[in-house]
Parts: structure tokens; C-alpha cells; sequence
């Protein structure tokens, strides 16, 4: 604790005292670089799946799916081996524990059914994964797990009705509660999409909320602070191809779930196939979606982002991306209660949108062009994995995969680049890339990224093919790295100076001088986590009785971070 202490203080001292610098577009500082192969013979895969980080303790963890020759007790064997592996790394580079779960017999070759989906962290720092098991060709059952932050198993659940299921996506209430998003598909190629929640051992053959049969299909899911999920995907139409609308649906997450509402829209088409890849809850309690929309043959196909109000699912607004007749957005976060980033791709460019979060007008744009080192005879589409914004300066990291074409043949290589939309008076810029990893002898694919801003570190995971001809995934490769520039170092806005707040230490009520317009608000622990939110109206008075006794921070929007020690003498 004294550590955690001292580091938190650090920051402070950091963000206080540093100021702006601006310079040229640099290389990012390698601390370190690890690759992870579960079995040292060829013709195995090891692909990461997600990647998170722990800032209470710098902890970095990997879930991954791998195929080995080695059985579970590590020995060699002439048959293949299926397994979800969970990694943990320290601040180092050195891998400290492994899970490595079996997961039975993949039916589809190579690497092309995934277990491995869900990896979140709980305010304690406890770890929850979501995997798919394989028993038999035709059952598959869902299996959500938690542990310790040190990866020792506190319980297992499993959901195996006779129908096969697949997760999709997986979230963790502030209560410690993890839901899913479950694809079944029964008798006769039925497939009806569900929910289920975990919060301790077992095993279930009901699942805790039915969707309608081949009515919608989703593809990610959001939960906010009032324990409401919010789900985004797609609704088939009878003919491929065509009419496939964006579909949004609540449920409230009591004893008794049900329903709140179902928004369908088509994004103005009649043709073509609107999809929603990505929902967010944003600090205003709203919803951002975003995803792409087939439209006629001056369009094609555009990227959107939807604002939609959580108690009807009513689009606030609506932002269509017509840059050429191939644009996607992959990713959206909401940082704060102005800004709604969006990450989306056109051919091979990546870009990052700053939106305004009140008119859903584009505010900024800086756009990205990866491409590998030569040889190679043309470019592909480039795709995004993983977009985070920073708490300090707020810049945007975005990496993704850009495919290439070599003497007839076709190879990947991965990307990242850090973003700098840390002022509102300076064009936004690129501040930070790597080289661009891969080529024909030796593919990569970005696999995610992950930030702890208390260290100023950011991950990366990319998947190596080694092999070229198999295109078999050999190995993961996970590099801590540093940006310069503005990660460390944000100059605040200067009325910001006139802000005070008293007493310190507070026991029941904090309060604050000099905010002279409502504000975003929130209060972050020493390990980073957000304990409290809302909205701070001129020079209120913020309750902090619920407050554990400890150090906190108190972050208001437009004003620089301010500690504060809550006591109960």
C-alpha cells in the first residue's frame, strides 16, 4: 500500500507541474518484449484474444487460444490439444503465473472457432474469463471463470443446455456480476441469441433471458452503473444481402429480467446490410453505437455512430462516415461528456473521429496510413483491433492489421500509433507509431492494446505466423512501450487555477469553489478505478460519507486533478 501511495502521489506531482511540449511524429520506447509459444513445435497456434491491465499494481493480463501436442500435464503426445490460456505478466516482461484450460476437441480446422472471448477486471482486481468448451461436434457449452489477481480459481460456471453455444461478448457489473452474450443454435439450425450471468460456481441448463429465435443476432454488450446491459448487433432479413437492420435492445438486470425496448433502424436504406459492431455507456448515462451501412453504389458502404437515449433507445443523433465506397468503424469510447471518439477505417487508412458527444457534428479528424516495409506489390483493407484513450492528455491509441500482397501471395502486418488531441487549439496529429510489423516470410496480426496511465505504459499483443505457406498462428508477441509527448505531460486549462476544494481531509461533505459552469465529475481511487460520478453543478457540495477511508482524486472536467484524503475522524 505504501507503493500505491507513493505512485499515486507521483502522478499528481506529474500532472501538476509538467507542461506541453509538441514535436515531431516519434518511435515508440520499447521496455520491454516477450513471445509467448505454449509448445515449442511447429505447426501449433497461439493467438491472443484480449489484453488488459491492472494499474493498482501493473499487472498485465493475456487471454489466448492456443493448439499444442502437449497434454495437459505437459507432456508430449502425437495428438493436437485445444486450450484457452490466461497470462500474467508483471511491470518486467516476466510471465508470473499461467492458466492454461482445456477445452476439448475444435470441429472446425485450424484456428478458425475460437474459445477464448471474455477478460475483465473487477474493482478488486479479481479476473473473469469467458471461454467456450467443446465436448462433442455438436454441443458446445459456455463457461465464465473467476480468480484471484494472482490467477488462483475462485469458481466456475458453466452453461450447457443441449442446444451449442458460443459467447460472444462479456462484461462485469460494479457488483461483481459477469453477463454474457450467448449464441445457441438448436434443432434444426435454430439460433436464438441469450443472456447469461455468472456470480459463482455451477453449472445451468436455463439461461437468464431468451431473445426471439433467428430474430436478432448481437455482437457486443455494455452494462452501466444501474445495472442495466444494453446489446448491439443486426437483424436478418429473409433475402442475403439485403435489409438487414441495426438492432439495440436493454434488459434490466433484476430477479426477474425483461425487455425495456428494441430499436430497429436501417440507416435510411432499403438495401443492403447495416451492421452495429460496438456499444458503449458514456459518462452521460447515454449510448454510443457504431458500426458500418450499406447503402447504393455512390455510398457503399459508410461508417455510423448512433447517440441513443438508454430509457427508450431513441436516437439522439446520428454521424455518417461517406469518405469512399469502403468505410467501417470498429471502435467508440466516450472519455468525457463532450468527446465521443470513433475509430473506423477507409481501404488502407485508419482514422480516429472526435465528436461532439451534444451535436454529433465532427469536432477533429487525424488520419493514419500503415504500410509494411517492401517487398510487396500492393495494399489491403487495414482493420482496427483496439482504440484506448489516455486520462492524461486524453490522446487516442489505435492498432489494427493492414493485409499486403507479395508475388501472388497475400500477408498481414500490424500497427500502432498514438494520437495527440491533448489541445483544443492545435490540429491533432500523430505524435507516436511503430514500425509496421510483418511481411511475406513472417506475418503479424495486432491483437489488442491495453493502457495503465499510472505507469504511462501501453501493451501490444500481435499474433506471429511464422510459417507463411500454413499461415498456422506460432506465436504471441506482448511489447510494454512509452510514448513521448503528452502522456506524461498535459498542460491544464488555466481557469482552472481558481479551483478549491475543503476541507481536506473530509469526513461527510466536499466542497468546491471556483467551478464556474456544470461540469463532469469523478473521484478515482489509488488504484485508478472510478468510485463515483455526476454531474457537478456551480460550487456544490459532493457527498463523500459512502467514501472507504483512503486517498482519492478528484477529477472535474476542465480542471486540473485535485487530492483529497476522506477520513471518518
Amino acid at each position: 500500500m505504501k507503493n500505491q501511495t507513493l505512485r499515486f502521489w507521483a502522478l499528481i506531482g506529474m500532472m501538476l507541474m509538467s507542461k506541453l511540449t509538441y514535436g515531431q511524429t516519434l518511435p515508440f520506447t520499447a521496455n520491454w518484449n516477450d513471445k509467448y509459444q505454449n509448445t515449442s513445435s511447429n505447426n501449433f497456434s497461439n493467438e491472443a484474444r484480449k489484453v488488459v491491465t491492472n494499474p493498482s499494481n501493473g499487472f498485465v493480463y493475456i487471454l489466448a487460444d492456443v493448439t499444442s501436442d502437449l497434454d495437459s500435464a505437459g507432456i508430449q503426445s502425437t495428438q493436437t490439444f485445444n486450450y484457452t490460456v490466461l497470462l500474467q505478466y508483471d511491470t518486467l516482461g516476466n510471465i508470473l503465473n499461467t492458466v492454461i484450460i482445456n477445452v476439448g476437441a475444435h470441429t472446425v480446422a485450424g484456428f478458425d472457432r475460437s474459445s477464448a472471448f471474455g477478460l475483465e477486471l473487477d474493482a478488486s482486481g479479481n479476473v473473469y474469463v469467458g471461454y467456450n468448451s467443446f465436448t462433442n461436434p455438436t454441443s458446445y457449452d459456455v463457461n465464465i471463470s473467476k480468480y484471484t489477481s494472482n490467477l488462483n480459481e475462485l469458481w466456475n460456471y458453466q452453461f450447457n443446455p443441449t442446444s451449442s453455444d458460443v459467447g460472444i461478448d462479456m462484461k462485469v457489473s460494479t457488483t461483481g456480476i459477469a453477463y454474457s452474450i450467448v449464441k445457441s443454435i438448436g434443432t434444426g439450425g435454430a439460433v436464438r441469441h441469450r443472456i447469461i450471468r455468472a456470480f459463482g460456481p455451477g453449472s445451468a441448463t436455463t439461461t437468464y433471458f431468451n431473445f426471439t429465435i433467428t430474430n436478432d443476432y448481437y455482437t457486443s454488450l455494455a452494462i452501466d452503473n444501474s445495472q442495466f446491459l444494453y446489446l448491439a448487433g443486426y437483424r436478418p432479413s429473409s433475402v442475403t444481402g439485403t435489409g438487414k437492420l441495426i438492432s439495440t435492445a436493454c434488459v434490466s438486470t433484476g430477479s426477474t429480467p425483461f425487455l425495456k425496448w428494441s430499436s430497429i433502424d436501417n440507416c435510411g436504406t432499403v438495401a443492403g446490410d447495416d451492421v452495429a459492431r460496438h456499444i458503449v455507456v458514456g459518462p452521460d448515462g447515454f449510448l454510443y453505437m457504431v458500426g458500418y451501412s450499406t447503402g447504393n453504389a455512390q455510398h457503399g458502404i459508410d461508417a455510423f455512430t448512433f447517440k441513443l437515449a438508454p430509457s427508450t433507445g431513441k436516437k439522439v443523433w446520428e454521424n455518417f462516415i461517406n469518405n469512399t465506397l469502403t468505410d467501417g468503424a470498429f471502435l467508440v469510447n466516450v472519455p468525457d461528456l463532450s468527446t465521443v471518439n470513433v475509430g473506423w477505417t477507409s481501404g488502407s487508412v485508419a482514422s480516429v473521429d472526435q465528436i461532439s458527444a451534444t451535436t454529433g457534428l465532427l469536432n477533429r479528424r487525424v488520419s493514419y496510413s500503415p504500410a509494411p516495409a517492401p517487398p510487396y506489390t500492393s495494399l489491403g483493407q487495414t482493420t482496427i483491433s483496439g482504440m484506448v484513450t489516455s486520462t492524461v492528455g486524453k490522446n487516442v491509441y489505435l492498432t489494427g492489421t493492414i493485409g499486403a500482397t507479395n508475388a501472388g501471395q497475400n500477408f498481414e502486418a500490424a500497427w500502432l500509433v498514438k494520437f495527440n488531441f491533448s489541445s483544443r487549439s492545435t490540429a491533432p496529429r500523430i505524435e507516436n507509431v511503430t514500425g509496421v510489423e510483418g511481411s511475406f516470410a513472417q506475418s503479424k496480426r495486432a491483437s489488442g492494446i491495453a493502457l495503465d496511465n499510472s505507469r504511462s505504459n501501453v501493451y501490444w499483443t500481435r499474433d506471429i505466423t511464422e510459417t507463411f505457406a500454413s499461415h498456422l498462428q506460432e506465436k504471441i508477441e506482448v511489447s510494454s512501450l512509452e510514448g513521448s509527448g503528452t502522456f506524461r505531460t498535459q498542460q491544464l486549462p488555466t481557469d482552472s487555477d481558481n479551483l478549491t476544494i475543503y476541507p481536506n481531509p473530509v469526513q461527510n461533505e466536499l466542497r468546491i469553489i471556483g467551478c464556474n459552469e456544470p461540469r463532469a465529475w469523478q473521484i478515482v481511487n489509488l488504484f485508478g478505478q472510478i468510485v463515483v460520478k455526476g454531474i457537478l453543478q456551480i460550487n456544490n457540495t459532493l457527498n463523500t460519507s459512502n467514501l472507504p477511508e483512503g486517498s482519492y482524486l478528484l477529477q472535474i472536467d476542465g480542471h486540473p486533478p485535485k487530492p483529497f484524503v476522506k477520513t471518518s475522524k
